[in-house]
């Protein structure tokens, strides 16, 4: 029997089922190329891989299903494949941030959180969306996030600063 007195190949049936289609959301992710999908389905796999209805014999296949999420979406975002989620709104944090990673700023979140006047919580937010929009990448080396811009990431940085000249041109020209 099943926790909760359900039959033991009923739960198994809608374990296979539960998997099936979490396999199909990550297929229809991949297919989209969206971070925010495989992102999404990785936390979905990882509160299922805790749950204690979960048989433990399925528990190493959820987390290979989550560890398939993580890398799918690590290759995505590095070979700049991932779909653009729009254009970062000019002065935000996560413009901030994108405009840093292209100075090639090499410091922990904390450090960069206060070079940016933020705290380590937003800059995590802000870090998510840069990633899940296919703008940047973030790989561990040692206790600092060393990011990196994608081609989208480069593109989305020369729209910025072209909004910038224009934006400074603009105000010189109002003032003569």
């Amino acid at each position: 029997m099943h926790p909760g007195g359900v039959d033991s190949r009923t739960a198994a049936s809608d374990e296979r089922d539960l998997l099936a289609g979490e396999l199909m959301a990550l297929a229809s992710a991949l297919k989209a190329g969206s971070l925010a999908e495989l992102s999404s389905l990785e936390r979905r796999l990882a509160a299922i891989a805790v749950s204690r209805t979960v048989e433990p014999e399925w528990r190493p296949v959820i987390e290979a299903l989550r560890q398939a999420c993580d890398a799918a979406g690590s290759s995505l975002g590095r070979h700049g494949l991932a779909r653009q989620g729009g254009h970062l709104e000019v002065g935000s944090l996560a413009a901030h941030m994108l405009a840093e990673i292209a100075r090639g700023a090499r410091v922990g979140n904390a450090d960069l959180a206060e070079l940016l006047g933020t705290d380590a919580w937003q800059l995590s937010r802000a870090g998510r969306r840069l990633r899940d929009a296919g703008l940047a990448t973030r790989a561990r080396s040692g206790r600092i996030n060393v990011w990196d811009l994608t081609s989208a990431g480069r593109e989305e940085v020369d729209r910025l600063r072209a909004h910038e000249r224009r934006t400074r041109n603009d105000g010189q020209l109002v003032r003569r």
